[in-house]
């Protein structure tokens, strides 16, 4: 029962990874950062140094940036399966004893997936996507 649960949390999980935190909120810390300027009616993308991603989506980032576009998406899945993955995990590990994991890699695994870090623009994907494509 615990591993169907786990494999329904991690793909409800890696859903809500990609399509609303990895798309609709990366957008907001990129225009945090000046990444994305309004004026008006005008938008500027990509008038900052850094920008901000979690570091499952770090592989992405560095594909794209290298001009690897299809490996890029598939780490991009990939990112968001083990945010997914790593959320459902923590939440079934709450019922048991060991929460946290042998030094503590369910913590860092979710931290992986759901954290903002902040690193040079061209490596996060968003800016791949807002300005160089």
């Amino acid at each position: 029962m615990r591993e169907l649960a786990l494999v329904v949390g991690t793909i409800v999980f890696a859903v809500v990874h990609f399509l609303w935190y990895s798309r609709v909120v990366a957008f907001r810390p990129w225009e945090l950062s000046g990444g994305i300027q309004h004026e008006g009616r005008l938008t500027h993308y990509g008038t900052s140094d850094w920008a901000w991603t979690v570091p499952a989506h770090l592989p992405a980032g560095l594909s794209f940036s290298v001009g690897l576009g299809g490996p890029g998406i598939l780490f991009l899945f990939a990112g968001s399966l083990a945010a997914g993955f790593a959320a459902a995990e923590l939440l079934l590990a709450l019922r048991g004893r060991s929460v946290l994991g042998r030094r503590r890699w369910r913590l860092w695994l979710f931290l992986a997936g759901w954290v903002w870090v902040p690193v040079p623009a061209p490596v996060s994907w968003v800016y791949q996507w807002t300005v160089v494509y």
